[in-house]
């Protein structure tokens, strides 16, 4: 991820209004030959009487793993937004019922695996679809683990205690309105009301 500085390129349609040999449509080929995906498509620079444009590109090479996108509000004197993001590095387990888990240090692993090994997975897994027959291997798998591993408590995370002070969030909220409203019409009025807390 980074400022890439191609306002040029329109990942939405995959192409640019730039002449094939500049260095926005080589960069823009480039991506596209290494199958990466482009997940910011909204803009995250914004400057008083300039049309908001988009400079900041996130890359990955899977889809699907950059959730909860945020364009939050820019640091200090910057004009370009700040990013936070979730990135996905594995698949959500749901394996907590009530306040209990699974106690996989105690599991018996050996006995799953005899069963497993005894399953005619030619026979089992013809189903309509690949997804149908995940879900069928899926649910298998599930059911040994409630046979085999056994469940504990789950520990419940502190809370933590809030280290902003009271005036410092009423600052940030003022904040936050005045981009939302600068965002909206990119008026002077505003600007200099962006400044103002930018220098407290």
């Amino acid at each position: 991820m980074g400022d890439f500085n191609y306002p040029d390129i329109d990942y939405n349609t995959q192409s640019t209004s730039s002449s094939d040999r500049s260095h926005t449509s080589k960069f823009l080929t480039k991506t596209q030959d290494n199958f990466l995906v482009q997940n910011v498509f909204e803009p995250t620079r914004y400057r008083p009487n300039y049309s908001p444009s988009k400079l900041d590109y996130i890359f990955t090479s899977e889809d699907n793993i950059v959730e909860d996108l945020h364009y939050e509000v820019p640091i200090g004197k910057c004009d370009n937004v700040c990013l936070t993001w979730k990135f996905v590095l594995e698949a959500e387990q749901c394996t907590v019922i009530g306040n209990r888990q699974f106690d996989y240090c105690r599991g018996d692993y050996k006995a799953m695996n005899y069963e497993l090994r005894h399953v005619d997975w030619k026979s089992e897994l013809v189903k309509d679809s690949v997804h149908d027959s995940w879900l069928h291997f899926k649910t298998k798998l599930i059911t040994l683990m409630e046979k085999y591993i056994p469940r504990k408590k789950a520990h419940q995370k502190k809370k933590k205690s809030s280290w902003m002070s009271s005036k410092t969030k009423n600052l940030l909220r003022t904040r936050n309105q005045a981009w939302k409203k600068f965002q909206l019409y990119q008026s002077y009025a505003i600007t200099m009301l962006i400044k103002r807390f930018k220098t407290r």
